[in-house]
């Protein structure tokens, strides 16, 4: 008979059918009893007849062609009503989905950990345990959840709980909290005896200390054998250079009270303009492909100089540890590490820094046709000068973009201070304070890097007030816009290699952005506050930063190039999900995933599916 559907019931029985045997050719038919219609599917076709032995044995001695039998056998399924095959579409055939976890990021780190050698380094130099988990696990856990952003160790058994790690490690997510990362991070540097050490040198808890006092103490020799060890694995596993370190120093703030107990948050020229906070300082060493080679921490009134010849000594016996056959060290850095002690503490090894033009105020006369090299869209001028008293080679570069944005910044930075010290005057010139809040202006108000005074006073005459611009300093600083003074002891050195290293240094500045990314590492806010939690957390972040950048070492080996942000987000995306079917079977595996998604799980040795 004709079959008369709606194009829901059609639909309904054209998925039905193709979940039968497609190669089979079904057919839907139709039958109507007592007034009800029913649906089948049916199909007809040949079956070959099982030969007996006797038959075997016969056709072994003489194949005849069409020989053996075959029938004919007719098969129906039954598919149901319309309305239950409506039901089995749409409703029976549903997968309820009973939980998913993440999976990409833990996973990528976790593997890693474990094909670095980074565990087995930590087990040897930390054999400590609390509620039976050891300190690598705490660390390892800790360190995945930095990459998720700023998660208080409180909240980490939450962040676990919802990912894959706790039955992979065996480990309860009950266990990970405040109080039992306290006991293994007292294990591992004890805040007990740092106290009882301040207390011998009749050190308040919270007083400033230089680096010296702090390195004695705070005893965190375990944490720098690790990155040295881990060094060296990552040295003989992966093609990594270490041609290069790229070294500055920088600072977080934190919203500790004057009050609370820690020497390493003091007040001192914050990078971010918050002076009034007290703060941490960190130099870091990076190589030249952006992997964190060593990091300092410091009281936060510390500046990049005074860090210096405690980091650099670090990182020279580092380097030597790791590549023992190296006699010399390439590094750059910036300006603000600049001292005679400094540059003699290193004289040995290859250095590049740069100069403020104050430090050598007449290389801004030279003309800019003596500018005669070129490295990208630099003029470069070379030549060689004493500086701190010892010959370099000198590299001067000149943009002309840069100039006219500096020019462009200083006049109107300078506008704007002009008018606020006449605007200052006009509401409060009747003010026994007026003086003070001009001055005021002055030092509060930069023009480009510099307090405003530098370049202008005033002079109140007769109740009017008289600016003064000073023409000798602002012609000196014009003279310097565009122009940077690269510095270098290699007198050998050629224009394009020493301008491109001092340029890499900003590989530097990109790790601290990271470091403090809020949606990344977060160095900030800190979730400790003695002394030596705080060094376990900059050992955490920067382990976390570390991992991550071989994660996209990786990533770049197999043809994807993506910055950290957006890996992160990439195997954030990676999730494994707990699937109940209608049958009362279950199935764990990873939900469907894009090709970038499964290219990274590739380059990462981690399974496709779950």
């Amino acid at each position: 008979m004709q079959l008369v559907l709606t194009n829901t019931e059609q639909f309904a029985i054209l998925v039905i059918t193709m979940q039968l045997n497609w190669n089979a050719r079904y057919r839907i038919s139709l039958e109507t009893r007592n007034g009800h219609e029913y649906y089948y599917a049916t199909r007809s076709y040949r079956q070959k007849i099982e030969k007996t032995s006797l038959q075997q044995s016969s056709m072994s001695r003489s194949k005849i062609k069409g020989s053996g039998k075959s029938k004919v056998v007719h098969e129906k399924k039954y598919l149901g009503t319309s309305q239950t095959i409506l039901q089995k579409l749409f409703q029976s055939e549903k997968v309820e989905k009973i939980s998913s976890k993440e999976y990409g990021l833990p996973m990528a780190i976790y593997q890693l950990a474990q094909d670095i050698g980074l565990m087995e380094i930590m087990d040897e130099a930390l054999p400590y345990q609390v509620k039976g988990i050891k300190a690598s696990e705490f660390i390892l856990i800790s360190t995945i959840s930095k990459l998720q952003g700023s998660i208080s160790k409180e909240k980490t058994g939450d962040y676990f709980s919802g990912t894959v790690l706790p039955g992979v490690m065996g480990i309860s997510a009950k266990d990970l909290n405040s109080k039992s990362y306290w006991s293994i991070f007292e294990k591992i540097i004890s805040e007990k005896d740092l106290k009882s050490k301040k207390r011998e040198k009749q050190k308040a808890l919270n007083d400033k200390l230089n680096i010296e006092d702090l390195e004695e103490l705070i005893d965190d020799q375990k944490l720098e054998t690790i990155e040295e060890r881990v060094w060296k694995n990552l040295l003989q596993k992966y093609n990594l250079l270490l041609d290069i370190l790229l070294c500055d120093g920088t600072n977080y703030f934190t919203y500790y009270q004057d009050h609370t107990r820690n020497s390493l948050g003091q007040k001192g020229k914050n990078k971010k303009g918050r002076h009034q906070l007290r703060q941490i300082a960190l130099f870091l060493a990076v190589t030249g492909d952006g992997f964190p080679f060593l990091s300092q921490l410091a009281c936060g009134q510390q500046h990049d100089a005074t860090m210096f010849p405690t980091a650099m000594t670090k990182m020279i016996q580092r380097y030597h540890g790791v590549m023992k056959d190296a006699e010399k060290i390439k590094m750059a850095f910036d300006k603000g590490n600049n001292s005679k002690k400094n540059l003699q503490l290193i004289a040995k090894h290859e250095y590049v820094g740069s100069l403020s033009p104050s430090q050598q105020p007449h290389l801004a006369d030279i003309a800019l046709e003596a500018y005669t090299q070129k490295y990208k869209d630099f003029n470069v001028y070379e030549g060689e000068e004493a500086v701190f008293g010892q010959a370099h080679k000198i590299f001067m570069t000149y943009n002309s973009a840069l100039y006219h944005k500096q020019r462009q910044s200083f006049f109107k930075q300078k506008d704007k201070a002009i008018f606020l010290l006449r605007e200052m005057f006009e509401k409060h010139k009747n003010a026994d304070t007026i003086s003070e809040q001009l001055n005021q202006v002055l030092h509060e108000n930069k023009i480009l890097h510099s307090r405003a005074a530098r370049y202008l006073s005033y002079e109140i005459e007769s109740d009017q007030l008289k600016i003064i611009e000073d023409a000798d300093s602002i012609e000196k600083k014009t003279k310097a816009f565009g122009k940077n003074i690269i510095f270098t002891n290699n007198l050998n050195a050629n224009c394009q290699d020493t301008v491109g290293a001092y340029k890499e240094k900003q590989k530097v500045e990109d790790s601290f952005r990271t470091l403090k990314d809020h949606r990344i590492i977060s160095m900030h806010p800190l979730w400790h506050w003695t002394d030596s939690k705080i060094r376990m957390d900059a050992f955490i972040s920067v382990l976390a930063y570390l991992l991550i950048k071989l994660l996209q070492y990786l990533a770049d080996q197999a043809g994807l190039k993506m910055s950290v942000a957006s890996l992160i987000t990439a195997l954030e995306g990676i999730r494994e999900v707990f699937l109940v079917y209608p049958d009362k079977t279950a199935e764990k595996r990873l939900e469907d995933q894009p090709p970038l998604q499964q290219q990274l799980l590739a380059a990462f040795g981690l399974p496709s599916s779950g």
